[in-house]
Parts: structure tokens; sequence; C-alpha cells
């Protein structure tokens, strides 16, 4: 009874309207436009989401084959917002715990144990022959940790295609960062544009490398089944972390990971796993997600310093 009685009294909290003197429902538009382009959807996805958020009729059917369920899930919760005059940045935080939440628990999954560590003074090459060589089909590398130092997006583009043994197969490509435009190599070392080569509509026989950067701000519709590599950067957070798993939409459902680090940082990581209470030498998920919290920790308690200052 409490809370219908909360829900019945939207006519004497208008929250939006305490803010601007415009319309509500003009107000909502603003907000469903300012929410789809803080999110780095496609052009083409932009105006289907926006419809749906906007009228609170549209069926969610319409959304089932184009966005992942995490996806539909906030579209949900923006439009009930809107149509319900709840104060939308409140209900925004508390969904983003629940959706930090969701996304470590994708993590945890067995799909996901799969921990790889690199030789002192690895090469580019070498990295590549290891990640073509795995145990799995990796189609993605989310160059997280920057551990391709020695070429450029280019250059490791390149030589990850040609290190594929199936030569005959002709119709795959490479898809990588030139600056901040994607670019698609194919067997015959052609370059294009991505958005208008024959690539962009075959997802399935493209492999992509996404540098640092990249790997947090993209937003390709991998096909089902596609596995990527993580690098793990030095001082690595639990926001960029998470922000880089989540290039793939489905994990835990369709999408997985292997994750690789350098000697360097895999020492971290087992020092930290000898202070838990499981101390064999085999590296689990958890131990990196413990080793990440570390790291979030760590530089919050430094930016914590550098505030009081």
């Amino acid at each position: 009874m409490f809370v219908m009685n909360r829900l019945n009294q939207k006519v004497q909290n208008p929250q939006f309207r305490l803010q601007s003197h415009e319309p509500f429902p003009l107000l909502c538009q603003q907000i469903a436009n300012n929410r789809i382009n803080s999110r780095n959807y496609r052009y083409i996805d932009k105006p289907i989401i926006f419809s749906f958020i906007s009228e609170p009729q549209s069926p969610v059917e319409h959304l089932l084959d184009k966005f992942p369920p995490i996806g539909i899930q906030l579209f949900l919760i923006v439009r009930g917002s809107l149509s319900t005059e709840v104060l939308l940045v409140a209900f925004k935080k508390r969904y983003r715990v629940n959706y930090d939440a969701i996304v470590v628990n994708n993590l945890l999954k067995n799909e996901n144990e799969n921990y790889q560590f690199l030789l002192i003074n690895v090469t580019s090459e070498n990295i590549l022959k290891q990640i073509v060589d795995y145990k799995e089909t990796i189609h993605v590398i989310l160059d997280v940790g920057a551990l391709f130092i020695d070429g450029t997006n280019r250059d490791i583009a390149i030589q990850w295609l040609n290190l594929l043994s199936d030569k005959n197969a002709i119709d795959l490509y490479v898809v990588y960062f030139d600056s901040d435009s994607i670019v698609v190599c194919d067997r015959q070392l052609y370059h294009y544009p991505f958005v208008t080569s024959p690539a962009s509509e075959r997802l399935d026989r493209c492999i992509f490398y996404l540098y640092k950067i990249h790997a947090r701000r993209t937003d390709f519709k991998f096909s089902m089944g596609f596995k990527a590599a993580v690098t793990l950067e030095n001082g690595l957070t639990k926001d960029r972390f998470i922000q880089a798993c989540m290039r793939m939409r489905k994990l835990g459902n369709g999408h997985s990971l292997t994750f690789w680090s350098s000697y360097e940082i895999h020492e971290q990581i087992k020092t930290l796993k000898t202070k838990s209470p499981n101390k064999n030498d085999f590296i689990k998920f958890i131990d990196i997600l413990r080793w990440v919290y570390e790291n979030t920790q760590k530089s919050t308690w430094e930016g914590l310093h550098h505030w009081a200052i």
C-alpha cells in the first residue's frame, strides 16, 4: 500500500519540472536522446531505441533479435523511469550497481576460466602465434594492456591475418582502427573503410584487433560463439576492466573471454594469490578479479590523496 501511495504521488513530485520550464514530454525526449548518445550504439539502431523508449506501448519483441538481454533491460528501465516520472538519475545510479554485479557474475562463468601469461621480452609476433595456436579459436583481441608495442594497429592486424592457417578462406577480413576510423583488410591486403566494405555485413567472417582505448569505446555486433583475448595492463581498475569485457555484448550468453598478461602482471597476480586461502599455482579468474579490485582500491586512495591536496 505504501508503494502504491508513493507511485500515485507523481503529480506532487515533478522532479524534472523543477529543473526546467519545458513540458515534461519534451524533457523525456531530451533525456532519451542524451542517454542514447552517451552510448556507442550504431547510427541505424538509435531511432529504434528512441522509438522504444519514448513510446510506452512499443512491444519488446521488436528488440529481441537486435540487442542483448542486458541492453533491453536497460531500455525498459529508462522507459519506465520516464513514463512514471521517476527521478532518472537516482534510478540510473541504482541500476549501475546492479549492472556491474550482472557483468561480474557473467565473468565468473566457467567458459571464461582461461588464462595465459607471456614470457619476458615477448614480441607481438610471438603473442599472435600463441593466440592463433590457442586451443579455441579467438576472434577478437581486446588489447587493454597494450602488449603489442612493436607495431602499429595496421601492422598487428596484417600479421594476425597472415598467421591464420586457412589461406583458402578468401572471404576473411581483419578489422582494426586507424586513428579513430574503423578499417578492414582482406586477404589481398587491400584496406577499406569498414562501413562501406562487405565485411560490415559479414562479421562472422571477421577477426578484430581493438587497441586499448578502442577496446572500451566500440560496439560491434559480434556473432554467437565469438571468443575474445583480453590483455591485462598494469594498474587495471574495475571500471576499465568491465568496460573492455563488455565489448562482448553477449557475455555469458554466447560470447566468452580469455585473459592474457605480461610476465610482470602475472607475478603481481601470483603474489596476491599467496595471500588467499587457495594457494596453488593455478591462476583462476577469481585471482584476476582480486588483482583488479586491489588496483581499484590503490587508485581510489591515490585519488583521495590528490583531492586532499
